[in-house]
């Protein structure tokens, strides 16, 4: 069987990383940060995202690890729910439920690190903890297979839950305390902003290198079921799946022909697409490692008990004073 029979289409196989469209497309979005940066620059403190903040090292850390987080964030929340409905065969309704840990997880540990920061002003640990909670995760569903059981996915997303609980809000929490009162709001739309930033790249690349790499990896588990007398015996009983394998191969961008595909055959696929979605993970979970490296740099300043009102009608009766 030649290795080209199994491809799967997309984004990730029609432009390749350097291809002219995708050098266009890089040329474009560096021109676009350019003259956004310079016209914010020139905007000064009516700008939609004042520079002036960057300057300021709480601010500065918190964002950039919230980019990364976002990265890891939404290309783990894009790519398990592909793994459960392609490999474990579920609807995308009852992926939605089986999502439903991932959730529980960010309950939890919202509540749970909310409590505790109101209580002792002390917030950094739930950062650090939850970004290493993320990295641990995703490193373990880069070990998961067709054949892992649903119950250990399950697990291993409500890991991932506590850890987006424990320090999605406590670096918002971290960048907002960083900054003047009249900047509160700045901060905490930057915060949701950056982390789309990094989540819409996450999931760009995320799924580039997942449908960069399926076609192959099913190709190559195909060849070697071939080399086993119970796949050749189920392709003698579907005489019409082996004219497909021999006419082309299958089209995997529609993956609803699996649910009726004898299970022998179909386990090379899923084995095939597992495998890929585990790539996706480790580059996640390494993704992520570097972002818990950094966290360790943001500086916990004492949390203010004072609302942004409070501290900024303060302000305003000092600059009266004097």
């Amino acid at each position: 069987m030649r290795g080209d029979l199994l491809r799967c289409g997309g984004g990730g196989r029609e432009w390749g990383w350097g291809s002219p469209a995708s050098l266009g497309m890089y040329a474009i979005g560096l021109v676009g940060v350019v003259l956004f940066i310079l016209q914010e620059r020139r905007m000064g403190d009516a700008a939609l995202l004042p520079l002036r903040l960057f300057r300021r090292p709480v601010f500065r850390v918190a964002t950039l690890v919230t980019v990364i987080q976002g990265a890891g964030m939404f290309g783990a929340m894009m790519s398990l729910p592909l793994y459960l409905q392609i490999v474990k065969g579920a609807t995308p309704t009852q992926a939605g439920l089986q999502m439903l840990p991932l959730t529980l997880g960010i309950m939890v540990a919202s509540l749970g690190s909310g409590t505790v920061i109101s209580r002792t002003g002390r917030y950094k640990a739930f950062a650090v903890a939850g970004l290493g909670l993320m990295a641990a995760a995703l490193f373990g569903l880069s070990t998961i297979g067709a054949a892992t059981p649903l119950g250990v996915v399950m697990a291993i997303a409500f890991v991932i839950g506590l850890g987006l609980g424990a320090s999605m809000q406590t670096l918002q929490l971290a960048a907002t305390n960083d900054v003047a009162p009249q900047d509160i709001g700045v901060a905490t739309s930057s915060a949701t902003f950056f982390r789309q930033i990094g989540g819409t790249a996450g999931t760009a690349v995320f799924l580039s290198i997942l449908f960069g790499t399926v076609g192959d990896r099913i190709a190559a588990a195909v060849r070697s079921a071939m080399a086993t007398p119970s796949y050749v015996a189920a392709l003698a009983q579907h005489p019409e799946f082996a004219q497909q394998l021999a006419n082309g191969g299958v089209d995997v961008n529609d993956t609803s022909f699996l649910a009726h595909l004898d299970p022998v055959l179909a386990r090379p696929i899923l084995d095939g697409f597992a495998g890929s979605m585990t790539t996706v993970f480790l580059v996640g979970g390494i993704v992520l490692t570097v972002g818990f490296a950094l966290v360790w740099l943001l500086k916990e300043k004492p949390l203010s008990d004072k609302s942004a009102m409070e501290q900024r009608s303060e302000q305003e009766a000092l600059a009266l004073a004097h």
